[in-house]
């Protein structure tokens, strides 16, 4: 569930004081300075992954600051990764500052001093992450602080769309599979920063696959209505062999035809309990997300939660007690 809080909420001279509230709630404790002043506009939203936090920040021009002080009334080390969306910023920590562009992202570190600088509004996704789940020596982490990695090259290929893709979806996902689409990431950050700190090389079919197959999991999450989403053009999709995607997924205990059925019942599930889906006869709610019998559906709806999907359905108009 995606969590919105907005400065529209409160009066105009309460808003800088409730946009601190906001960020260090959402984030991590930060003097903030606002070019609109004490009127502040700004919103954050907040998907959790796991151990992993989501945001996405709009906001006005302004300055961030992360001060000794902050730092010395905070416990746990955190990572954050800075994705803009929309709009520029500048990020300075470790001696050095990175220019973001839309498509761009940086790394920087909440255990020593930073700043985030905006001449515009803008818009930025962040993920937060346990510096703990990366297990990276401090020397590599603070070599990579504060460089731009270019949403158009090498990882920040692979990373940005991936990142852009999951805030978007976030909120419409089960708990489960919001951990399940983040369980890659500490390891393909690691990659990136190990590689922009020359210790590493990137991640080929033979090396450890976690990394790879979040990347597939979005892929299928972006094709889930699609009726030709196989394994077959899944693999063809990323250049890999069926039998290896076979392994990667098999490293989970299921395979990729059990997985993308999985994701679509998903999909059928939730939408049999929205209001909006209402007028949506069930067999309209399956072919929308990819399957081509009505009666295949049902049957392994059935066996997969043990009822029916008219029986779901009815279930769950019953009472709030049964919600996707």
């Amino acid at each position: 569930m995606t969590l919105v809080r907005s400065t529209g909420d409160r009066p105009p001279d309460e808003r800088l004081d409730y946009w601190h509230e906001i960020v260090a709630e959402s984030l991590v404790r930060l003097r903030i300075s606002a070019a609109e002043g004490p009127a502040v506009v700004a919103s954050l939203s907040v998907d959790d992954l796991g151990d992993l936090r989501l945001c996405s920040v709009c906001a006005g021009g302004g300055e961030v600051v992360r001060t000794p002080r902050l730092i010395s009334a905070s416990s746990e080390p955190l990572i954050l990764l800075s994705l803009q969306t929309s709009g520029s910023s500048v990020v300075a920590q470790d001696g050095r500052e990175a220019l973001l562009r839309p498509g761009d992202f940086a790394f920087y570190d909440t255990s020593r001093p930073y700043s985030l600088g905006f001449h515009d509004p803008f818009t930025m996704t962040v993920l937060r992450v346990p510096a703990r789940s990366l297990a990276l020596p401090e020397s590599t982490m603070r070599a990579t602080t504060a460089t731009v990695f270019r949403g158009d090259d090498g990882f920040g290929r692979l990373l940005s769309p991936f990142l852009t893709g999951l805030a978007a979806q976030a909120g419409s996902y089960h708990e489960s599979a919001r951990a399940e689409l983040a369980g890659g990431i500490p390891e393909l950050i690691r990659a990136a920063v190990a590689l922009r700190a020359g210790q590493a090389t990137p991640f080929r079919e033979d090396a450890p696959g976690s990394a790879l197959l979040a990347q597939i999991k979005q892929y299928i999450e972006r094709h889930l209505d699609a009726p030709g989403l196989s394994p077959s053009a899944v693999a063809h999709a990323h250049g890999l062999s069926t039998r290896y995607l076979q392994k990667l997924f098999a490293r989970e205990d299921t395979s990729p035809a059990a997985w993308i059925r999985w994701r679509r019942l998903e999909m059928c599930r939730r939408d049999l309990t929205r209001p909006a889906s209402a007028h949506r006869t069930i067999e309209a709610v399956a072919f929308r997300w990819g399957f081509a019998s009505a009666a295949h559906f049902s049957r392994v709806f059935k066996d997969t939660y043990g009822m029916t999907p008219r029986e779901w359905r009815a279930a769950a108009n019953e009472g709030p007690d049964r919600t996707a």
